[in-house]
């Protein structure tokens, strides 16, 4: 006597839910490889798993496996891995400011990240900032000036605010009228005007 036993097993679940994962991992890799950001992950030891983009001219592939250290210049290389064991430390957020080896400079976020899984591993996301200090710089130079040629002029230079308070006055004032600018500072331009020509009356 043969038999032939066959079992079935019905696996459209499981096909159905390994494809749905399969296009969300697809998904999310896509969203987070198109970031304008750097997106990395670095392992309890401080190796790069993953970058979504290279640095200089190693690509993300080439970052893989190397020491997150290296990313950044020499000078702020141990600030940011004080922050990143204060991370891993504390569970905490943490940011710092710094340049990489590239030179350009960084706002960077360290994430721990801690559901069971990922324990110990740090996700870094990294902010290209180096047009906005550089823009802030500008400024700031920009305002020196300014304020440089504004105290050395023999003209009175003030600026008022909606209300028509002074928020600033150049020292050439005392010379004019005798007050100090920062006697003037959130008086109303008309009080000073009604008392100017109070005086010469």
């Amino acid at each position: 006597l043969r038999a032939v036993v066959v079992s079935l097993l019905d696996s459209t679940d499981r096909v159905v839910a390994q494809t749905q994962l399969a296009q969300s991992e697809a998904l999310h890799r896509s969203l987070v490889t198109h970031l304008p950001d750097v997106v990395a992950v670095l392992s309890p030891d401080g190796l790069v798993e993953f970058a979504n983009r290279g640095l200089g001219a190693r690509g993300p592939a080439e970052l893989a496996g190397t020491a997150a250290a290296g990313l950044f210049s020499p000078e702020h290389r141990e600030a940011a891995a004080a922050v990143i064991q204060a991370s891993v430390a504390t569970g905490q957020v943490q940011d710092l400011q710094c340049t990489t080896v590239t030179g350009v400079d960084w706002h960077v976020r360290v994430v721990p990240l801690r559901d069971g899984r990922d324990e110990g591993r740090i996700l870094i996301i990294a902010q290209d900032i180096t047009e906005r200090r550089r823009a802030a710089e500008a400024l700031r130079a920009s305002e020196e000036r300014f304020r440089s040629l504004i105290e050395h002029t023999a003209e009175v230079v003030f600026r008022v605010d909606l209300e028509g308070r002074f928020t600033f006055v150049s020292p050439a004032v005392t010379r004019l009228i005798g007050y100090e600018p920062r006697e003037l500072v959130s008086t109303l331009l008309a009080d000073i005007l009604e008392g100017e020509e109070s005086r010469d009356l």
